[in-house]
């Protein structure tokens, strides 16, 4: 089976970070966003040191790696225009400038409901968003995306928040166990649906949450109505469903989280159709000639928690995880089953981006244990911004340091 430009549509967005020459946080977003060379397609996100590329999607990984990389040598351009700096990476450490808020009524809103301490912390973290477009069966599409959750430790790149290593994936935890604690419909890890009414349960309990605490205006309901109602790690839009579950990353890896999804959900819809079906057993999952068995939310669950907090080194993700890759295989055209190499290299050599981080933080500072200092953090900042360099110009430096590590 060859690529072609038949199927589902998938659009993937990355959220980068913005530095200046010293590795500190730099708030100019609306520089790069309202300069000229900017396609349309760079825009604002929550807060002035990080902007957001939204790629044209497609049916293909190969179009969709061009239509990212297109948009990322963009951003780069205008960043290197303006002598600063960009990484798919969340805050790690203490910054030396503290970020400013996009000037956006919805974020003020959102500050209004939420707290000032949760929107500063909010602001530290960059993502990968992947959305994929509507198809038919939209609960068993739902629910399978639903299953695939512990990606997020693939992509796992954010080990320090804030200064602070106490886990693998510190942007899932903060949103799942900390941030998000006390409005449990809000990004957290959610049961499998069983029909179309409880997709609109779940929009409509998340904007009532934000509307019950606002003024009953026009204006708030158009600002909080529908899916555009807060943060959830998979969340279904009006024309796609966007999995959010994932730390921005190198685009490496982005593309080969693209085609994990598309493989999976080619083979289970298309290539030879597969009823779906959840586990009712603890760690199980298979594939069968007619069915695909999900493993149980609560296997979910011990995952999200082994994934947080041991990442890569987790038997049970790992096991999950390969056997993802295989079903993902069978699913993809022979030309875009390369693009899943990188996360091969992981579970390999069990070592993620967050694992490479923390070994480079503490070449950088061998005192370094559950904090990081303001100047340490910068310069490994600086450090993934070139590996971003090489990795967005073709380079293999990320492979490499997966395979052997970071010297």
């Amino acid at each position: 089976m060859d690529s072609n430009d038949s199927g589902r549509l998938l659009g993937l967005e990355t959220e980068l970070l913005l530095l200046d020459d010293r590795g500190n946080l730099s708030n100019r977003a609306g520089e790069v966003v309202n300069h000229s060379g900017n396609t349309g397609n760079i825009v604002p996100e929550f807060c002035q040191a990080i902007v957001e590329t939204n790629p044209p999607p497609s049916t293909n990984i190969r179009q969709l790696k061009t239509n990212l990389y297109a948009e990322l040598n963009a951003v780069h351009s205008i960043v290197g225009s303006l002598g600063i700096a960009e990484v798919p990476l969340s805050e790690i450490g203490p910054g030396n400038q503290a970020q400013r808020n996009h000037d956006s009524p919805r974020y003020a809103l959102f500050e209004e409901i939420m707290g000032a301490t949760h929107c500063d912390m909010e602001r530290s973290f960059c993502g990968t968003h992947l959305h994929v477009d509507h198809k038919i069966d939209i609960v068993g599409q739902y629910n399978l995306l639903q299953s695939m959750d512990p990606v997020f430790v693939l992509m796992s790149s954010s080990s320090f928040v804030r200064g602070r290593n106490s886990v693998n994936c510190g942007r899932v935890n903060s949103f799942r166990n900390e941030m998000y604690r006390g409005s449990p419909r809000l990004n957290q890890l959610l049961d499998y649906v069983s029909t179309e009414d409880d997709l609109a349960e779940l929009e409509r309990d998340r904007s009532n949450f934000f509307l019950s605490r606002l003024e009953p205006t026009e204006e708030n309901r158009r600002i909080f109505c529908g899916y555009n109602n807060g943060s959830t790690p998979l969340r279904k839009t009006e024309h796609t469903i966007e999995i959010r579950c994932a730390d921005a990353n190198f685009p490496t890896l982005a593309v080969a989280m693209a085609a994990l999804y598309k493989g999976v959900l080619e083979r289970t819809f298309e290539l030879s159709p597969l009823e779906i079906l959840i586990s009712s057993l603890d760690s199980e999952w298979h594939i069968t000639g007619s069915e695909i068995v999900l493993p149980s939310y609560r296997t979910l669950k011990v995952m999200e928690s082994e994934g947080i907090a041991i990442g890569i080194h987790s038997q049970l993700v790992r096991c999950y995880l390969s056997y993802l890759l295989k079903v993902a295989e069978q699913g993809l055209p022979r030309d875009e089953v390369r693009y899943l190499q990188p996360f091969k290299e992981i579970l390999r050599h069990k070592r993620n981006v967050a694992d490479l981080i923390h070994a480079k933080t503490k070449l950088v500072d061998p005192t370094t244990t559950d904090t990081i200092s303001s100047h340490s953090a910068a310069l490994v900042s600086l450090f993934v911004a070139e590996q971003y360099r090489d990795d967005l110009s073709g380079g293999s430096q990320l492979v490499d340091m997966i395979r052997h590590g970071v010297h």
